[in-house]
This record gives C-alpha cells, structure tokens and sequence, in this order.
C-alpha cells in the first residue's frame, strides 16, 4: 500500500511531465511557422505597389514585362505642336513615295493631326480656255435713259448698271427703276479668271425672280424654272455679264473692232441658252441724245422665231463700255439704254 506523500509526488512529476511535452509542442510549431513580413511601398508615378521585403524587383523576376507599371519615362502625354508637325511631314513623305491613290488611302488614317486639303474654289471647265487677250473693265457705275415699247405703249424711264470686281470676283447689278411690268432687277456674280468672266449665278426679277445657275464642277448650267440644263461652253456668259465680257475681250484685243469682224459668245438666260454672234460696224454716234464720237456697233440678229436681236454701241477707245444697247423681241417690243453718266468707283 503506497503512502499519501508517495502519491501526491507522483501526480507532480505527471503534470511536470504533461507540461514539458505541451512546450516542446510549442517551440517545434511556433519553430515552423514563418518569421513576421514587414512590407514597403514602391512608387512608380501615379501607381502604388505594396510588396513584401524580400521581393524581387519586377525586372529581375519574370513577372510579364507588359504588366510592369509605367515608368516616368514611359508615361504618354498629350501630342505637341511639334510632335504633330513632324508626324504630318513623316506622313507627307510617305504618301508622296506611295503615289496618288495609296494616298488617298492613307490619308483617312491620319486622324486629327491634320485637316482634310479645302479646295480654294470651285474647279474651272476645260472648255473656258482661250487664246483672247482680256482687259476686266475697273470698277464703275453707269446711269443710262431707257425707252421702250411694251405691247404698243412706249414709256420711259432710267436705270443704273453697277459693276464690281477686285480681280478675281465680280458683282454686276441691273435696276430699272419702272416700265409697264414695274421695277426690274438683274444681278450676275461670279469670278474673273484668265479668260474672262466665269459666272456662278444670274437672276432676273420682275414680278417673280428667276434663275441661272452654273455648275462648272458638273459642267452644266440649270435653270430655276425648270427647263431642262445645258452645258456650259467655252466663255459660257449670262444676258447681264455678256456685256462686260464683250467689253473685256475688245480692250484685250483691239484688233476686233475692224469692219465685218464678228465675236461669238454663249450667251444664257433664265430658261435656255444659245450662241450669239455680233458683227461689227462703225457708226458716228450712239445716241440721238447729243452727237459724241464715232463708236463701233456690234448686231447680233435674230435666229428663231421667237428670237431677239441684240445691239450693243462701245465707246472706241477702252475700256469699250456699253455706250447703248437696245433689244428687240420677236412681238415687236423693245426697250433701248442710252448714256447719260458713268462714274468710276
């Protein structure tokens, strides 16, 4: 039989025993797990890497380079001006060596560093070249007495012709201030080229306005009043600008005024159009009004039926404004423009 004190040392060593094995337990996991990670940031410009201490670089580790963060020296930022510069004079050399339609290919794929070429104007028919010399008339405005007769009742009244143009565009404006269909009003607009007056636009308003447009990218004319279109011709011109054309082609070439000489110019209205060819003859003056010096007179007469005959009198020296001109229709009306003044401006 063990005594009481035996037992109780025992019990102690037990526990001393149980107690050293839970320790030793202790020390072999705390011995495997790993040490405490203490971390640092790396900045790369606007991105923030959280990596442990014992990392290694990205470079060094095989980590996708595509995936790398942007360096400073990387980082991409708008185009300047001379970045744009460069890269148009780059494309230019290399559409140059391309030839014409690979440029026009790669042109699209330039983007916004440059701007579509704008054509300046409207491209000029090959049929508006010429070998006539021309002399533009300067600016001026010319006051004229008007007479005529309209279904058998004469009348009379004045009108103004206003002409503009800086060298390369032109503006003429007709106003006749009354007659027995009231006021009427022309207008011709346009551009001045090497052979002459290349109209854009006539109209002709009396009680309703109607027009002539020439679309010299289409090469034809079309009429507001819906009569069918027609090509535009060398010299094409309408029943306004005809007179500062004929003026043109005088000053430019004097020669012309010489007895049985004749000038043909496509002369365009507001519904159809049609070649007029003047003669020219010499008369002493133009106008009943006073005697003056003998000018030179140009007659287109009358094709058709319903055709018009056409006189235009210009001064014999140039410019060779119209000094008077007068149409006749076919009914036997008429309306006939007299000099009275003319003002340069």
């Amino acid at each position: 039989m063990v005594a009481p004190k035996q037992r109780d040392g025992r019990r102690w060593r037990g526990l001393a025993v149980v107690a050293a094995c839970v320790l030793a337990a202790h020390f072999v996991l705390l011995g495997a797990l790993p040490q405490r990670t203490t971390v640092h940031v790396t900045q790369f410009s606007r991105f923030r890497w959280i990596l442990p201490a014992d990392t290694t670089p990205m470079e060094q580790s095989g980590f996708p380079a595509n995936l790398a963060p942007l360096g400073p020296t990387t980082l991409k930022r708008p185009p300047t001006a001379d970045s744009i510069t460069a890269a148009n004079e780059t494309a230019a050399s290399r559409l140059a060596a391309a030839g014409p339609l690979a440029a026009t290919a790669e042109y699209a794929n330039i983007g916004n560093t440059a701007e579509a070429p704008v054509a300046s104007s409207t491209p000029l028919s090959a049929q508006e070249s010429t070998a006539l010399g021309i002399d533009v008339a300067a600016s001026a405005e010319l006051n004229y007495r008007v007479k005529g007769q309209s279904r058998g009742q004469l009348w009379d009244s004045v009108a103004t012709l206003h002409w503009d143009q800086d060298g390369t565009q032109y503006n003429a404006r007709y106003q006749l201030m009354s007659s027995p269909t009231g006021t009427r009003i022309m207008t011709s607009s346009g551009r001045i080229t090497p052979s002459g007056l290349a109209p854009t636009r006539f109209s002709d308003k009396g009680r309703s306005e109607l027009a002539a447009h020439f679309q010299r990218d289409r090469n034809q004319i079309i009429f507001s009043a819906n009569t069918p279109p027609v090509a535009i011709k060398a010299g094409s011109q309408d029943r306004l600008s005809i007179l500062f054309q004929i003026s043109a082609i005088l000053s430019g070439n004097p020669d012309l005024l010489k007895e049985g000489n004749t000038i043909t110019v496509h002369s365009v209205g507001t519904r159809d159009a049609a070649d007029w060819t003047f003669t020219v003859s010499k008369t002493e003056n133009a106008s009943d009004l006073a005697a003056g010096p003998a000018v030179w007179r140009l007659m287109r007469n009358a094709v058709g039926e319903f055709d018009q005959s056409v006189e235009i009198w210009v001064a014999p020296t140039s410019p060779h404004m119209p000094e008077r001109w007068r149409i006749e229709h076919s009914n036997g009306d008429w309306v006939d423009h007299q000099l009275i003044s003319d003002v340069s401006v």
